[in-house]
């Protein structure tokens, strides 16, 4: 039996109160009952000398611990969990999953048993004080005497993890058994004293809160007429802080209430533009753009009744000079002469919306331009035959003949499809132009000959055009494209409805301060204009016009590429392009593109020369039947001696066959099995003087640069004609010497 003290247990009892909980160090509910841990309200000292005690009677092990995993109380623990199970990470998991079962769960003023995965018995208790859920009391481990321990189980565990044997067995050995009704006897005692224990405790906790605010109160009360002076002119201090602050922020601060604004800051009068009796005479709503009034008072009301709308969003409003600003507005709930209102703090954010806009137009064209590689590579590959096959028919037959005439609208055609592959490649940025001086004035003289005849006569068309205007730098196609596109688009606009068309350039000089609709670098810029007084654009739809694919045409009269490739095209020169329409009345597209400072003059160009020939032997490598076929033809009529593959592999073995039979190696790019990148390699390491050409439809992962810096001598993009062929050929060929 275990020895009581009767005198120390007195002197316990004095000094915690009640034995086990804590009465003068108990911390009060001044700072919320969340931050209070278990610790801080029960006497570990006191509960676990009581604990010693019972465990010296009963020989039955508990312990306290909280939810952070804390053992405040232990005692009874058994060496086969102490010295073995907790201390090899496998079965320390198997008492840690025990645990947590066991942590959980449970209703006040119950208890659950759980066998382990290390095949003992725990059960647990919790410890509910004030309705919070702040630790638990355990039992264990141990058996029932009713079951028999597997020892063969607990002998493999033993060689698993390699425990001492012996050691393990004998501390299985010391796990006591006991009988069911005593082991529930036992933890009715322990649920019962929990209980006690929590409802002390929050006994104590209430004792120690109200105590505390008596003596608040108390000394509340006790302030000085010196101190209360002192408050007062701190307030009067700050009150004067915040009014400082209110008149000089530099966001628009303004009270809402009831749909009119009571109250604001002088900086709200400078970002609208209204005057105080404009804001005191109109309800909020007027200030606010059509389009985003009903979502702005619909939240303000909601907010007015205490529902919870969102607490920042951004929304138009007109400024007094008739522009639309972009603002975002930050509201909260307050009081306001006893009723509720908005306490709205709102900035200009029209800046960053023009970022997004241009962002976002940035976005598209990367996405366009993502496709824009494969489209490229397998429409030019469709176009090198119908280019290449009809440029040989013209040189066949008889010009004037039937034959000719057919292979000339073949020839034509595919011109026109290999047109519409650079146009979609200019668009997305991902082609390279040839740019030379050139003279906007001149470009659309010719344009406006081809468009005055397709365009009926009934359409006026009115020029007033500079015609000393200073040369642009850019593609000569790219400026024909953008005049093409730009009088196309006001032609279908005045079809219908019957209108003029009007072209202009000249030169002007663009002043930041000036250009507010763009960014611009300042400078002397080309502008031409393209109006028309036809239907003109929805303003809902204006900013979409630049967007790929985006037509309010029929599918008949357009792709929606147009504009979206004239923008690709403007931005590549460093220009600008800008829309201004009245719905209704009319539309004007401006393009703005940098003057040279300088007029630079082109050479003079010079009759065309024969092509050169040759009769070197050529390796020809592409995975299109079609094409190594027009290939082969091309070459032959230019004297040379060919050998075809359409696998790549193929030819490779060939090569390595007898390297010396060939002059020159022509490879398509993208193939099966090795591409053209890859063939380039094995190549060279046969035969490093080995001249090659890389054909492709178009392959972001070559160019000019890239192909150099391989080894590779030309690079040449389909479709390629007779001449391009034969230049590039004999130029290859020629460096060896």
């Amino acid at each position: 039996m275990a020895k009581f003290n009767k005198d120390q247990d007195e002197r316990n009892l004095q000094k915690t109160g009640h034995g086990f909980v804590k009465k003068e160090t108990v911390p009060s509910l001044e700072n919320g009952f969340e931050s209070i841990e278990l610790i801080d309200i029960v006497d570990v000292k006191a509960i676990q000398s009581m604990m010693d005690d019972f465990h010296h009677l009963t020989k039955i092990g508990v312990a306290i611990l909280d939810l952070k995993g804390n053992v405040l109380v232990a005692t009874g623990w058994q060496d086969i969990c102490t010295q073995f199970h907790r201390q090899h990470p496998d079965t320390l998991k198997n008492c840690i999953e025990s645990d947590l079962t066991l942590s959980t769960g449970i209703a006040p003023g119950s208890f659950k048993a759980y066998r382990c995965k290390n095949h003992m018995w725990d059960i647990a208790t919790p410890m509910i004080v004030g309705g919070k859920h702040m630790g638990n009391l355990y039992l264990g481990q141990f058996f029932y005497d009713d079951e028999a321990p597997d020892v063969e189980w607990f002998r493999t565990q033993a060689a698993r993890y390699g425990f001492d044997e012996t050691a393990y067995l004998a501390a299985l050995d010391r796990v006591p058994r006991w009988p069911r009704e005593t082991v529930h006897t036992v933890m009715r005692f322990y649920t019962r004293f929990t209980a006690l224990m929590s409802e002390l405790s929050f006994s104590n906790l209430k004792l120690a809160h109200e105590i505390n605010t008596h003596e608040s109160t108390i000394a509340s009360l006790k302030m000085s007429e010196a101190r209360f002076a002192e408050a007062l002119a701190w307030s009067q201090e700050s009150e004067e802080k915040y009014r400082i602050l209110f008149e000089h922020t530099s966001e628009a601060l303004f009270v809402a209430q009831d749909g009119r604004i009571v109250f604001q800051n002088p900086r709200t009068f400078e970002l609208t533009g209204y005057s105080l009796e404009e804001f005191q005479s109109r309800p909020f709503a007027s200030f606010i753009h059509e389009d985003d009034r009903e979502m702005v008072v619909g939240r303000h009301f909601q907010r007015l009744k205490g529902e919870k709308p969102p607490e920042r969003y951004g929304f138009r409003i007109f400024h007094k000079n008739g522009h639309i600003l972009w603002t975002e507005l930050k509201a909260v709930l307050i009081q306001w002469d006893q009723k509720p209102a908005a306490l709205c703090f709102m900035t200009d954010i029209t800046a960053r919306k023009q970022l997004e806009v241009r962002l976002l137009q940035a976005q598209k064209l990367e996405a366009i331009g993502s496709l824009a590689s494969g489209i490229a590579h397998d429409f030019n590959n469709l176009l090198f035959p119908i280019v290449g096959l009809s440029e040989m028919m013209l040189d066949d037959f008889t010009p004037g003949s039937p034959e000719h005439d057919d292979a000339q609208q073949i020839f034509k055609a595919g011109k026109r499809g290999t047109e519409l592959v650079q146009q979609i490649l200019s668009f997305s940025r991902q082609t390279s132009y040839r740019l030379i001086p050139v003279h906007i004035q001149k470009i659309l003289k010719e344009v406006f000959k081809f468009c005055r005849a397709t365009i009926p006569a009934d359409i006026p068309i009115t020029r007033d055009i500079q015609m000393d205007c200073r040369p642009v730098m850019a593609d000569p196609t790219h400026i024909q494209q953008i005049a093409m596109n730009l009088i196309t688009n006001a032609f279908h606009a005045v079809k219908s409805v019957g209108g003029a068309i009007t072209i202009a350039l000249a030169e002007m000089d663009v002043d930041p301060a000036d250009d507010s609709d763009g960014d611009l670098v300042p400078g002397r810029y080309a502008r031409l204009s393209v109006s028309d007084t036809g239907t003109g654009i929805d303003p809902a739809i204006i900013d979409q016009i630049f967007d790929p694919y985006f037509t309010t045409k029929e599918k008949s009269r357009g792709t929606g590429l147009g504009l979206a490739t004239v923008y690709g095209i403007v931005k590549s020169c460093g220009g600008d392009i800008r829309a201004h329409s009245d719905f209704g009345k009319g539309t004007t597209i401006q393009v703005f593109l940098p003057l040279l400072e300088k007029s630079r003059e082109t050479e003079p160009e010079k009759g065309t020369p024969p092509l050169p020939i040759g009769t070197e032997h050529i390796l020809l490598v592409d995975d299109d039947v079609s094409i190594v076929h027009l290939e082969k033809q091309m070459v032959k009529r230019l004297g040379y001696r060919t050998t075809s593959f359409t696998n790549s592999e193929n030819a490779l073995a060939a090569f390595r066959a007898d390297p010396t039979r060939f002059d020159l190696v022509i490879t398509d790019m993208n193939m099966p099995h090795l591409n053209g990148m890859q063939l380039v390699k094995e190549l060279i390491v046969v035969r490093p003087d080995i001249p090659i050409i890389i054909c492709t439809g178009f392959s972001e992962r070559i160019n000019s640069q890239k192909a150099e810096a391989m080894g590779v001598k030309g690079l040449l993009l389909k479709p390629v004609g007779m001449m391009d062929l034969a230049h590039k050929v004999r130029e290859v060929l020629d460096l060896k010497r």
